[in-house]
């Protein structure tokens, strides 16, 4: 069986795998929520000090 998910937004995608991993077994809700909001600050950081427009 083959199935295709489709989101609208990359933080539907997070959520899907952070449950994912969960439902594994893999790890607990708490750090992947942790790693995640890391993660969303890491890219905010990127994205206002290295991807700036050309002067």
């Amino acid at each position: 069986v083959t199935v295709t998910r489709q989101y609208e937004r990359f933080t539907d995608v997070l959520d899907d795998a952070i449950d994912a991993r969960i439902y594994l077994g893999i790890h607990f809700r708490t750090p992947d929520v942790q790693g995640a909001e890391i993660g969303e600050d890491v890219a905010h950081w990127l994205d206002k000090h290295y991807f700036q427009p050309v002067k």
